[in-house]
């Protein structure tokens, strides 16, 4: 727990780093649960950062369209971290006729 708050609260401690140092204190095992811990925030913000593009996409394609987008749907868009859902609206963004149906609610 202590290694994961480090990891995550400090930019200067490279995974890497603590992991051969407890490796060589406390062996493999803890090697292993140090990068795992400095892995996780990582992936994390990869898989938010693609929801997020896929997001932008479905605005994209709405916008060229001329399809208005209101507050509450570009919110929900934005949120959504599901890359099945977010691709399933950008495959609709290219043939519905407004955001409402995009979400299946028009």
């Amino acid at each position: 727990m202590l290694v994961s708050y480090i990891l995550l609260v400090s930019r200067q401690v490279e995974p890497e780093a603590v992991a051969a140092k407890l490796g060589g204190l406390l062996g493999k095992e803890a090697s292993e649960m140090v990068m795992t811990a400095g892995e996780r925030p990582i992936k994390q913000g990869e898989a938010r950062g693609r929801a997020e593009g896929r997001a932008d996409a479905v605005l994209t394609v709405l916008a060229a369209r001329g399809i208005g987008v209101p507050e509450q749907i570009r919110a929900r868009l934005l949120g959504c971290g599901d890359l099945a859902e977010l691709d399933r609206w950008l495959a609709r963004a290219a043939t519905c006729s407004s955001a409402e149906e995009l979400l299946g609610a028009g």
